[in-house]
C-alpha cells in the first residue's frame, strides 16, 4: 500500500547500506537540513546502528532495507528497495554508494529523478578482474541517475577517465561543521585525554586498512623519531589491518580504538597526518585544519582542493619526504596568526555547510522542476 496520502510532498528518498561511518554522517546531515527546509525525506537502511534512530528523531521516516555491507547488490536486496520505493512513492531518489546506485537502477520511473552519490569510486585501488567488475559496478550506477555528485573536480575526472561519467555531475564538496571543529587549547585538550603536556604528538585518525596507509606512516616514523627522539604517534580507530599494524609498530607509537573523541585529539596533537593510498575527498584533514593543525597529507583523491596552503602534501608512498613534513611540522607549528589565516580559509571555501546544503536543495529543486 503507498504512503503518498498520508503526508506532504515533495518526498525524498536516501538509501545506503552504511549505517555507521562518513556516509551515514553525511545522510543524516542531509536529512535533517531537508527535514528543516520543509522536505517529506525518508533513509532507506539497514535497521542496525543509530543511524535509524537518529533520522526518526529529527522528523524523517525511517524505511528498513535488509542489505548487507557487501558491495554487490543481491537480487533480493533489489527487490527489497523496489518494495520500499513502491510504498513511500518518493519524488526524487538519492543513492549513496555504487551497491544503492546498482540495486536502485528501475525501481522508481524515469520521470522520478535519481541522484547518485559514489562517496568514493568502487573501483579505487583494485587492479585487474577486480577493477573491471567494480568499474562495471560504478558504470551501472551512474548510468541509471539523472545526477552524479562528487565531491571534488578530482573524483569527477577519476570518474570520467575510467569511462563512467556521461550523466551530468555536480561538485558538492564535503561538508565540515565548523561550529563543532574549532580551534582550541592544545594544553586543555592534552589534559582532558591524560596526555603529556611537552611531548610532540603527531595524529592520525581513521579506519585501519590499507586505503588509509597507516603502515607507511609507521614505515616513516623511525625517521621521525631520529629528527625528533620522545616523538609520538597515536593511531586512531580500528579495522582489518589492525593486528598486522599492532605486530609492525615502532617505539613510541599508540593504538586508540575508539574515534568517539577525535575532535579532541586533533586538538592535543602538533600535527594530523593523513597518508592514504586513495581518497575522494578525506574529511579529516577539513576536521584537523578547521581545529586549528597543521596537516601532513598525501596527494591523493581531492584532499589538496581542499586544503589551505599552509598543510604540507607529499606524493603517496612518499616515506622519506613524510617523516620530513612530519618533523618540519612539529618543529615550527602554527602560531595564531597562521591558524587564523587557515580557518578564514575554511570558511571561505566552504562557507560552512549552510552552502553546500543549499547547492544541494537547488538541485533538488531544479530536477523536481525538471
Amino acid at each position: 500500500m503507498s504512503e503518498r496520502a498520508t503526508r506532504g510532498g515533495p518526498r525524498v528518498l536516501h538509501v545506503t547500506h552504511l549505517t555507521s561511518g562518513r556516509v551515514a554522517e553525511l545522510v543524516r546531515h542531509y536529512a535533517e537540513e531537508q527535514v528543516a527546509s520543509g522536505l517529506d525525506v525518508a533513509v532507506a537502511s539497514p535497521p542496525i546502528g543509530s543511524l535509524s534512530l537518529d533520522v526518526q528523531a529529527m522528523g524523517a521516516r525511517s524505511l528498513h532495507w535488509h542489505a548487507t555491507r557487501r558491495p554487490e547488490p543481491s537480487a533480493a536486496e533489489a527487490r527489497d528497495l523496489r518494495r520500499i520505493a513502491a510504498r513511500w512513492e518518493p519524488d526524487i531518489v538519492h543513492l549513496h554508494t555504487a551497491k544503492a546506485g546498482v540495486a536502485g537502477r528501475g525501481v522508481v520511473p524515469r520521470s522520478r529523478p535519481t541522484v547518485f552519490q559514489p562517496h568514493v569510486w568502487s573501483f579505487e585501488g583494485t587492479s585487474g578482474a577486480d577493477y573491471r567488475r567494480a568499474a562495471r559496478r560504478d558504470r551501472l550506477a551512474a548510468k541509471g541517475a539523472d545526477v552524479v555528485v562528487c565531491a571534488s573536480q578530482s573524483e569527477k575526472a577519476r570518474g570520467v577517465g575510467a569511462g563512467i561519467l556521461g550523466t551530468p555531475v555536480t561538485i558538492i564538496p564535503n561538508l565540515v561543521d565548523l561550529q563543532r571543529f574549532y580551534p582550541r587549547e592544545r594544553t586543555h585538550a592534552r589534559v582532558e585525554l591524560g596526555l603529556p603536556l611537552e611531548v610532540p604528538m603527531a595524529v592520525c585518525v581513521g579506519p585501519l586498512t590499507r586505503q588509509k596507509g597507516q603502515d607507511l606512516l609507521l614505515a616513516c616514523w623511525p625517521r621521525v623519531r631520529e629528527a625528533i627522539p620522545d616523538a609520538r604517534l597515536v593511531l586512531i580507530g580500528e579495522g582489518p589491518a589492525e593486528h598486522r599494524l599492532r605486530a609492525a609498530a615502532p617505539p613510541g607509537v599508540r593504538f586508540v580504538r575508539s574515534t568517539e573523541h577525535a575532535r579532541d585529539w586533533y586538538a592535543a596533537s602538533d600535527v594530523v597526518v593523513v597518508p592514504s593510498r586513495w581518497e575522494a575527498t578525506a574529511w579529516v584533514p577539513l576536521e584537523a585544519e578547521a581545529t586549528g593543525r597543521p596537516v601532513v597529507t598525501t596527494n591523493v583523491g581531492g584532499v589538496v582542493e581542499s586544503l589551505s596552503p599552509s598543510s604540507a602534501v607529499v606524493n603517496p608512498g612518499d616515506v622519506r619526504g613524510m617523516a620530513a613534513a612530519i618533523v618540519r611540522s612539529m618543529s615550527t607549528g602554527w602560531g595564531p596568526e597562521d591558524v587564523y589565516r587557515v580557518r578564514t580559509f575554511a570558511e571561505s571555501r566552504a562557507g560552512g555547510a549552510p552552502r553546500v546544503l543549499d547547492t544541494y536543495r537547488r538541485l533538488l529543486r531544479k530536477l523536481r522542476m525538471g
